[in-house]
């Protein structure tokens, strides 16, 4: 997993300019550890729209 993505985000000028790194969560969904690949999702603030991550998609690599 990257130590980083890129979120873009959309909303009204105020709620952005208001809009702190802390607020948006990104995160991947590993309780399927079968998967190779899963999606990075992102919890936001409410009125604020996600409109892209990159990356998006993500390799899972589990040692055991």
């Amino acid at each position: 997993i990257p130590d980083t993505a890129d979120v873009k985000v959309s909303g009204k000028s105020g709620t952005i300019n208001n809009l702190k790194e802390e607020d948006i969560k990104i995160f991947v969904d590993l309780s399927d550890t079968d998967k190779v690949t899963a999606r990075i999702e992102a919890e936001l603030p409410l009125n604020i729209n996600l409109v892209d991550i990159t990356p998006d998609i993500v390799t899972i690599s589990i040692k055991k």
